[in-house]
């Protein structure tokens, strides 16, 4: 029999009962699922139990669907279907809730099947929970799609199957608390908007299957974040998550494989937030709070020692959002801003823009910290050909620390560019102001300097 739906009514069911109405329910998923054939029937799991609360003590089996008649399994905490609800937990097989629970729906080598609620809310999600097992097993299937479910106090993976075999999971709106991870997925896998909290392992993870997005999730206090592992030529996406409190990697792609990140925020994870091997295409979108974020620290923002950090392969964008060059090679960080060891801006002072006619020398003050290495570009546009403009970067004990003559086109910005250099011996011990000196070096130039900028590493 297809597109038959068989109610399974938990307090109250019977196996000798049809089914066919949520009084007349059956008491375990064999008998309700004994008749079908083909594809579009639905088992519908009741909360019948008159203290509103339910579990349910067996091992799902059912059998596959058609393409595009999937099968289904539906927990109806709700009152959709009966106008009572409840809430209704699967605990796998087992007695009593002392026993080591089983898998509670063994999907193995099955296609075109979805596993939901009634309801697309986590308020009264079915809640799947237990010591050991892997709650939904999927080894060897395709086209399975899982949407609003409670996978709380799971031990092992929610979700799992083998990687080799498997292909096609969908898993979308979920929720899991404490556990080793949400899923370990096949090839051409989504998994969409899920909140995972609390996981000794990470949220998601697939194993040389490639295709796999993760996308619009929300992970929080994880001991990995994402491990997308694939094959060179089939590319995985990490896109617009929220990562917090990771404990060792928050994206990783291993084994040679693609890893395209972009659009996710990393909030106080770390030490190691990396891409640890492949081609990896890692984005300027992404957001990045360093582990060592304190009160008032907003330089940290812009990426403190430490942050976020390639482990090896190589990144697609070698500039930041700024235009600044950012390495490529292991050991390097990225993000919006690149930071080599972190990055923090100097305050300068002075006009605008500075105009100087014939040899005129104008100074801008820069305050920086010492200590470090201090950077500054400044824009400079002449108006005729001569001895071209030049800037001195001065210490206040008046020693040149770095020149830079133009070298451009007469009426074009041309960037000049000096550096304190990495000999740090000669500062002080604080902040300390240095001069930006800008000379016209012509009779017949008048030079135009835009504002510098200015960074200290």
């Amino acid at each position: 029999m297809s597109d038959a739906t068989t109610f399974l009514s938990i307090g109250d069911g019977n196996d000798s009962n049809d089914g066919s109405t949520p009084a007349l329910g059956k008491a375990t998923s064999a008998s309700a699922m004994s008749g079908w054939s083909g594809g579009n029937n639905r088992l519908i799991i009741l909360c019948r139990d008159p203290s509103g609360q339910a579990t349910l003590r067996e091992t799902i089996t059912p059998p596959s669907g058609t393409s595009g008649n999937p099968n289904w399994i539906i927990y109806d905490c709700y009152g959709v279907y009966d106008g009572v609800g409840g809430r209704i937990r699967h605990s796998g097989s087992d007695d009593d809730d002392t026993t080591t629970r089983s898998t509670c729906i063994d999907l193995t080598g099955i296609s075109h099947f979805n596993v939901r609620s009634s309801v697309p809310s986590l308020r009264f999600a079915p809640l799947f929970d237990g010591s050991s097992g892997t709650f939904i097993l999927a080894n060897g299937c395709d086209t399975i799609d899982i949407r609003f479910l409670d996978f709380s106090a799971c031990v092992n993976e929610a979700v799992a199957w083998s990687a080799s075999s498997g292909t096609n999971l969908t898993l979308y709106g979920c929720r899991m608390v404490s556990g080793a991870g949400l899923a370990y997925c096949g090839a051409n896998s989504l998994v969409d908007s899920n909140i995972v909290i609390g996981c000794d392992k990470m949220a998601a993870a697939n194993n040389n299957a490639g295709n796999t997005v993760f996308q619009n999730n929300l992970v929080i206090d994880c001991n990995y974040g994402v491990n997308l592992f694939s094959p060179i030529s089939t590319a995985n996406v990490a896109r617009g998550n929220v990562l917090m409190r990771i404990g060792t990697y928050s994206f990783s792609g291993n084994a040679g494989g693609l890893l395209t990140e972009d659009y996710n925020l990393i909030m106080r994870s770390g030490p190691r937030n990396n891409v640890t091997a492949g081609s990896n295409s890692v984005s300027s979108t992404n957001g990045v709070l360093p582990y060592q974020f304190g009160a008032g620290d907003l330089a940290a923002f812009l990426f403190g020692s430490g942050s976020y950090q390639n482990g090896g392969g190589t990144l697609s964008s070698l500039l930041d959002i700024l235009g600044r060059p950012r390495p490529g090679g292991a050991g390097t960080d990225w993000g919006p801003v690149q930071s080599g060891p972190g990055v923090f801006y100097a305050t300068v002072s002075g006009e605008p823009v500075a105009m100087l006619g014939g040899r005129d020398v104008f100074d801008y003050e820069v305050e920086a910290k010492d200590g470090f290495t201090l950077d500054v570009d400044v824009d400079v546009q002449w108006d005729a050909s001569g001895t071209l403009p030049k800037v001195e970067l001065i210490h206040p004990d008046g020693t040149v620390l770095a020149t830079d003559t133009a070298t451009g086109s007469v009426d074009t910005w041309d960037t000049l560019s000096v550096s304190s250099g990495s000999d740090v011996s000669v500062y002080g011990g604080g902040n300390t102001t240095y001069k930006l000196r800008c000379y016209g070096q012509d009779n017949s130039i008048i030079a135009t300097w835009r504002k510098p900028i200015a960074s200290y590493v």
